[in-house]
């Protein structure tokens, strides 16, 4: 992706799915480790951008990160994050701080390996099968950036859709009592 914020939206829309068995921030959690490859090299003038950690191989290593560092950071934000909402915010933005072991394992694998995978499809230097194979099938098969960045938009629009039906249904469940 060019930007790394378009990989959430897959995110979104798996998180309004699955709700307790996925961890957004995971997921997003995976995504920034994972571009910090790419910036870090665009910065110095290296190429290729992607590199280890944008091979399944590499990703592999995000999950293990996201899986033992990534869900006591996440827990710790989300606690910092419902600290400082006054009561009126708690009723719409708490989020439960606490993120299952099942929550963080499907999350940063989903987020890992779908970031491989979207990558694959739109650049040329990604290399997924590396070291067992410098070849990348599946670059321009399917879509093209633009539909790549479409698809990742609708996912999110449609995850929000999913939300807001949650939450609208919650809220006259509410209002009922």
């Amino acid at each position: 992706m060019p930007f790394t914020p378009f990989h959430f939206g897959p995110g979104i829309a798996l998180k309004s799915l699955l709700r307790n068995w996925f961890s957004l921030s995971i997921f997003i959690i995976s995504q920034i480790l994972i571009d910090i490859e790419p910036l870090f090299y665009l910065f110095h003038g290296q190429y290729p951008l992607h590199r280890f950690f944008h091979t399944y191989l590499g990703a592999t290593f995000v999950v293990l990160i996201c899986i033992i560092i990534g869900r006591p950071v996440c827990q710790k934000m989300l606690r910092f994050w419902n600290g400082n909402l006054n009561k009126q915010q708690e009723k719409f933005l708490y989020i439960e701080p606490f993120i299952s072991w099942k929550a963080t394992i499907i999350s940063s694998i989903i987020g890992s390996y779908s970031h491989v995978f979207l990558d694959s499809l739109i650049y040329y230097d990604v290399k997924p099968f590396e070291p067992f194979s410098t070849s990348n099938i599946l670059v321009d098969t399917i879509f093209s950036v633009k539909g790549i960045n479409i698809f990742c938009i609708i996912c999110g629009i449609f995850g929000l859709i999913i939300f807001l039906m949650y939450f609208l249904k919650a809220k006259v469940r509410i209002s009922k009592k």
